[in-house]
């Protein structure tokens, strides 16, 4: 199991580093003024006709839903290490259980939505453009739904363990 536990932990820093800096990339595009939108894919968006307006919407809260998905995998890396040190049946791993949960759900529903505004305004052909980001973000809800069933296994096994404890 301590095998897999570093696996787990490894892989976690790894795309934790490569994410980050591809974010803080992103960033440094965007600001630099490298990063804009044809104006012939625009189309007339919630926001009004106005370009930058829609981007910088979209580009601010992409970049909020980053920094909350680069935390909440930090989180996650906190439970890699509760269960490294074998402690399994912790109240602390339930919180950052549910924490973890949570935070990938809503990551995925908001990011949908973003997507879905981002690809309205902005693509000439919607459903193919749409395609890779609905299962980028339907994957994240499915784990952040995985998390929060562990953490309600996790629940139990922690009364059981205490009730079993007061038999002794």
């Amino acid at each position: 199991m301590k095998i897999k536990l570093n696996m787990f932990r490894i892989m976690l820093i790894i795309f934790i580093t490569i994410y980050t800096l591809a974010l803080l990339f992103f960033v440094l595009i965007t600001f630099t003024g490298a990063h804009t939108v044809p104006k012939e894919l625009f189309r007339v968006s919630i926001l009004g006709d106005s370009i930058k307006g829609s981007f910088y919407c979209y580009f601010g809260v992409t970049t909020a839903i980053d920094i909350l998905l680069i935390y909440t995998l930090t989180q996650l890396l906190k439970v890699g290490d509760y269960f490294k040190n074998r402690l399994f049946f912790s109240s602390r791993i339930l919180s950052l259980l549910k924490t973890t949960g949570k935070y990938f759900v809503i990551i995925s529903i908001v990011g949908l939505l973003a997507s879905l505004f981002y690809h309205y305004s902005f693509s000439e052909h919607i459903i193919e453009s749409m395609l890779l980001p609905f299962f980028y973000h339907f994957m994240i809800l499915i784990i952040g739904l995985g998390l929060l069933v562990i953490e309600e296994i996790q629940k139990r096994a922690v009364l059981i363990k205490q009730e079993n404890d007061l038999t002794i």
